[in-house]
């Protein structure tokens, strides 16, 4: 059995952006414990305090709701966890950083020839 992959919107633009789970809390103005709730889709973040924070992280809100449409569609698929987690990563940074978007083919092999090592 695979383990559960986190591919929560509002985690992927944390690892994008490079910020600490500490950092996304002070954006959005909510504690660091709610913080990690929200990555684990288990709290909601007020309205107005979303809007604000994705405006300091330089993200439209239709660009937001990609990212949450492209998740639930990952979520309704047959793929693997980790499949699912590779292709959210990139749609995020296709959306935030189209520029950076080479960096992440790079960090991906990177992370799952390291993840690989380990079993």
């Amino acid at each position: 059995m695979e383990n559960q992959l986190n591919i929560s919107p509002i985690k992927m633009i944390r690892l994008v952006k490079n910020l600490s789970c500490e950092e996304m809390a002070d954006v959005f103005n909510i504690t660091k414990d709610n913080y990690d709730l929200v990555e684990n889709s288990n709290y909601n973040i007020d309205t107005k305090k979303l809007i604000r924070g994705l405006n300091l992280l330089q993200i439209n809100i239709s660009d937001y709701l990609l990212l949450i449409e492209f998740s639930q569609h990952l979520d309704n698929s047959e793929l693997s966890e980790l499949n699912k987690y590779k292709y959210m990563l990139i749609e995020s940074l296709e959306i935030m950083t189209p520029e950076r978007q080479y960096i992440c083919e790079d960090q991906l092999n990177s992370y799952f020839y390291n993840k690989s090592k380990l079993k």
